[in-house]
């Protein structure tokens, strides 16, 4: 009988040692786990997020330049587009009123 109560003692010592011995475990690898997905979820999110706004602040001030680039392309492109024919327009005119004084004097002088 004292064998039997050891046997049960020892039985229920080592029972009662593993059973204490997996839960710790499994609580530790569970918490560990959480922690380790639930830090590295945030990590990711943090990350991905700070990417997106990364790139999206790049696209935005990149096509911000890109159009104001275009525009003053354009606007100076226009502006002497408009000067050239301006200037040319007015030499036109000028040398137009010239040739015609011109003859103007020469037929006054030839005829008269």
């Amino acid at each position: 009988m004292h064998y039997y109560c050891y046997y049960y003692y020892y039985y229920y010592y080592y029972y009662y040692y593993y059973f204490y011995y997996f839960y710790y475990y499994y609580y530790y690898y569970y918490y560990f786990y959480y922690f380790y997905y639930y830090y590295n979820y945030y990590y990711y999110y943090y990350y991905f997020y700070y990417f997106y706004y990364y790139y999206y602040y790049y696209y935005y001030y990149y096509y911000y330049y890109y159009y104001y680039y275009y525009y003053y392309y354009y606007y100076y492109y226009f502006y002497f587009y408009y000067y050239y024919y301006y200037y040319y327009y007015y030499y036109y005119y000028y040398y137009y009123y010239y040739y015609y004084y011109y003859y103007y004097y020469y037929y006054y002088y030839y005829f008269y």
